[in-house]
Parts: structure tokens; sequence; C-alpha cells
């Protein structure tokens, strides 16, 4: 072989080298997939996940599903590229769910604080459109439990599990109802991140209606699934409203 394909051969060699070395970096973007669904309405295992000591509790036939998004990271440019070709997952600049400056776990620990206090906004909300004003203790207890989730966006669905847990009748007709939300003490229903994740994993876990913030409701009929109908909400009033109509086979708000 004369010197110049050696010095050809050689170029190719390393850039070949370069370039898988290149494939198995780490990158700075973080995975968002469907994560779990959860019926308010049921338990984890052991224990209802909402607890109403000092009333009668109502039962439901059909559920009311929080949703989730599931986040991973830590992966190469090889994963990266896979990633990208899957439909139900998004791969976002790490800084989307970590600020920048802040650990990982640090993030975590606010998310488990803002959980907490979704679930206070959501009893709160949910006792006022009971009838309850604040001015005086209820007759009864309200208690969550549930581990392993953070973030504020599961208060409509708490709220609505309050009501439902509480007064007769049944809110959900018997379907599988999923949905997301933020939600402050008088009700008012904030959109979420995630989107899109989060009506697949409604899907999946056979939801037909997706109660669906309404600043989120234009990225959502962008992806929503076959099967899933979006209703639009602005308040925990609309999303009892539309829950009622739903079962009536009334007219509800759709995105």
């Amino acid at each position: 072989m004369s010197r110049r394909g050696q010095t050809v051969l050689i170029g190719a060699v390393v850039v070949l080298a370069l370039a898988i070395g290149l494939m198995y970096m780490p990158v700075p973007y973080v995975a968002l997939g469907p994560g779990e669904t959860v019926n308010v309405l049921g338990t984890d295992g052991k224990h209802d996940i909402i607890t109403v000591n000092g009333v009668p509790v109502s039962r439901s036939k059909g559920q009311l599903r929080l949703t989730t998004v599931s986040v991973y990271g830590g992966f190469d440019v090889a994963t990266a590229l896979r990633l990208w070709k899957d439909s139900d997952t998004a791969v976002v600049p790490r800084e989307y769910v970590y600020p920048p400056g802040e650990s990982r776990g640090a993030t975590e620990k606010k998310d488990k604080a803002s959980f907490v206090a979704s679930q206070d906004a959501a009893q709160t909300a949910a006792l006022r459109a009971l009838g309850y004003d604040g001015q005086h203790k209820p007759p009864f207890k309200v208690e969550f439990d549930l581990a392993g989730i953070g973030g504020p966006s599961a208060g409509l669905m708490f709220a609505l599990g309050v009501v439902a847990k509480i007064q007769p009748e049944d809110l959900t007709g018997g379907r599988v109802i999923a949905g997301t939300g933020t939600i402050d003490d008088k009700g008012a229903v904030g959109p979420i991140g995630g989107i899109a994740q989060k009506l697949i994993g409604a899907r999946k876990a056979s939801a037909t209606v997706f109660l669906t913030p309404a600043d989120n409701c234009a990225a959502a009929v962008q992806t929503a699934p076959k099967g899933l109908r979006l209703v639009k909400i602005g308040t925990l009033s609309d999303a009892l409203a539309s829950l009622r109509a739903l079962r009536d086979s009334g007219k509800v708000p759709s995105c």
C-alpha cells in the first residue's frame, strides 16, 4: 500500500473512532414518557388513596385517574437518536425539568412539597364546592396516601376525588376518566407540562375521557390518541358540571 493510501486509511479509522466515541457521549437532555396513572378513588394496594372519616363514603363504579410523566436522563447520543424516533417520548433539554444550577435532588424535594401543597388546595377547593366556606371545621377529615409522585398537577383530580367520596352521586358514570391540572384554593385549574405523554398514559389505562386544562387544549388536540375525548376545564366547577353532563348524556365543552 502506498504512503498516500496508508494516510487515507489511518484518517478513516480515526474519523470512525471519533464518530463511535461521539455516539456514546452523554448528552444534556432528558426524556419524557408516559408515566403511571392512579385511580384516586382506589387504593395503593393497602390503603385508600383518599380517606374520608366522619361521614358515609360513596363508592363509584368508574375511575378518576391522575396522570404523570416519567422523566429519565443520563443517556448518550445513540440513545437520544433512538428516543427521538419514539412517538410516545419527548427529548428535551435538561433545563426543561431541572432548573440551571439546581441539583436533581433539590428539584425533586421541591416537587414533593408542591405535591403536598396541591393536596391541601384540592381539599379546600373540594370543600368549597360541597358548600363549606372554610369559616368552620367540617364534620369530617380528609387524608391522602400516595407516595412516589411529585409536582402540583394532580390537584384537579384530587379535588374531584374528595367530592366523589363525600357526595352520594357517582360522578364517573361508570367511565374511566383521566385528567390533570393544578388547582388553587378557589378551584381555578391551571396548565401543566407533559400533556402529550399524559394523554398517552391515560389512553393506555383505558380512559375514554380526559379533563384538560384550558391552556393545554391547543397542544392536547394535536397529540390526543384516538378514543380519548378531551373536555376543556377552567375550574373545579367546570369539571363537576362536565362530569354530570357526561353521566347524563349532556353537552360538554371540548378542546
